[in-house]
């Protein structure tokens, strides 16, 4: 995981916002400098490039395709009598910035580093996409976390059949 390799210590100021995110999680982060990274926005990081802590951006992206492949395997495995087009809206539907946020909105956006026009031209828990954008980086650093520790139980036919 050589992109996420030197990432800055956490500060007492990182703290509270990485706790939040395992609670909010239910995972413990063997790396949590991965979870602070998840909560970083990309205005944050041009307004603070002394202090070396990159955006989630790389994070999300991972996550996003976390997030595809879990769904995709949920609603595959699903109710057969459901049409594909009534798995993938519902997939669609999960996977949009609005339900992102609202599942994560109020437990993650005062947690966010956000840059200072990021957070004062948003209204009160935001901005959904800033929301949604760091859920998806949060599952995306738990995807590295556990790839990392050992710790991930990738699926199977073989375990799926136990």
């Amino acid at each position: 995981m050589p992109i996420f390799d030197s990432l800055p210590a956490l500060s007492d100021r990182d703290l509270p916002s990485v706790t939040a995110a395992q609670e909010f999680l239910a995972h413990t982060f063997t790396n949590p400098s991965l979870a602070r990274c998840a909560m970083t926005s990309p205005g944050w990081t041009n307004e603070n490039q002394h202090l070396g802590w990159q955006s989630w951006k790389t994070l999300e992206w991972q996550g996003d395709a976390v997030l595809y492949l879990v769904l995709t395997d949920t609603l595959i495995r699903g109710d057969a009598k459901k049409s594909i087009e009534s798995r993938a809206s519902s997939r669609d539907w999960t996977q949009s910035n609005y339900h992102l946020a609202s599942c994560a909105g109020q437990a993650l956006w005062e947690h966010l580093f956000l840059g200072r026009g990021e957070r004062t031209n948003n209204a009160e828990w935001g901005n959904h996409k800033f929301i949604a954008d760091s859920l998806e980086a949060l599952i995306g650093a738990v995807w590295f976390d556990c790839r990392t520790s050992g710790t991930c139980l990738l699926y199977t036919s073989d375990a799926a059949d136990e």
